[in-house]
C-alpha cells in the first residue's frame, strides 16, 4: 500500500502540468462521462451540513464552489495547485502538506473530503489513520478502486491504459499523454473491501458505485462512542 516517493512525486508533477495546461477539467469529464462532476456535487450535498471541512488533496479547489458557506481547510503537497485554488473561496485556508502527516488537532474537522486523491498518497493506511484522527464524524472519499470482479478489473486496466489516454490526447493534444499516470496509480490501488477494512471505527452510510466499484463514492460516519 506505499508507493515510492520518486513516483509519487512524478505524479505530483504530471497533475500540476495537466492543470496549468488548462485541460484537467475538461478531459476528467469526458473520461469519467462526466461522473466526476456528478460526485463532486454528491459530495458537496453531502458534507454541506457540517461547519469545518477538511478537502484533502484539494489540488486546484473544484469542491470549493459546492461550500459556499463552509468554513474548508484546503491540504494539497503541490504550492502550485494551492495558489489557484487560493482566491476561490472566502472561507478558505490553505495548507501545503500530505495526508499522512495532517498538522491538525485530534478531531478538529467535522468532515473530510478526497476527491479522485487517495489512491495517490504515498501511505493509504497511514492517510486512513490521519484521518480517524482528525475527523469528528464524517469523511466522504472518491476514486478509482479495484473492482473484484476479475473481468471488470481487466475492462477498467483496458479503459485507462489505452482509451483514456487517447480520449485525453484528441481533446488536449500531446500533454493528454500524461493521463497514462491514470493507469500507472490505477494499479497501486486497493479494493473497496480493502479501504472499508482500514476505517474500522466507521460504518458506511452510502455507497455509490460505477462498474464493480470501479469508480466510487463512500461515504464513512463515524461510530458513536468511538474515536
Amino acid at each position: 500500500m506505499v508507493i515510492d516517493h520518486s513516483y509519487w512525486r512524478r505524479i505530483v508533477s504530471s497533475i500540476e502540468r495537466i492543470v496549468k495546461a488548462g485541460c484537467y477539467t475538461k478531459v476528467n469529464r469526458v473520461i469519467s462521462l462526466t461522473l466526476d462532476s456528478y460526485l463532486r456535487d454528491l459530495t458537496g450535498k453531502i458534507v454541506r451540513g457540517y461547519r469545518t471541512i477538511l478537502d484533502s488533496g484539494c489540488g486546484p479547489g473544484l469542491l470549493l464552489d459546492k461550500l459556499p458557506d463552509n468554513e474548508v481547510i484546503c491540504l494539497d503537497p503541490s504550492l502550485t495547485l494551492l495558489k489557484l485554488s487560493k482566491d476561490k473561496h472566502k472561507l478558505s485556508h490553505h495548507i501545503c502538506g500530505v495526508a499522512e502527516a495532517i498538522p491538525l488537532r485530534d478531531h478538529s474537522v467535522d468532515a473530510i473530503t478526497s476527491l479522485f486523491s487517495f489512491r495517490d498518497f504515498i501511505d493509504r493506511e497511514k492517510a486512513a489513520n490521519e484521518y480517524m484522527r482528525v475527523v469528528r464524524s464524517r469523511i466522504v472519499i472518491v476514486d478509482l478502486f479495484k473492482p473484484a470482479n476479475p473481468g471488470l478489473r481487466l475492462v477498467a486496466a483496458m479503459y485507462l491504459s489505452y482509451i483514456a489516454p487517447l480520449i485525453a490526447m484528441g481533446i488536449a493534444g500531446k500533454i493528454g499523454s500524461e493521463w497514462r499516470q491514470l493507469y500507472k496509480t490505477y494499479l497501486e490501488m486497493i479494493t473497496l473491501n480493502t479501504l472499508r477494512e482500514m476505517f474500522r471505527d466507521f460504518k458506511q452510510e452510502v455507497a455509490v458505485s460505477f462498474l464493480g466499484g470501479f469508480l466510487s463514492l463512500i461515504d464513512l460516519t463515524r461510530i458513536k462512542n468511538k474515536s
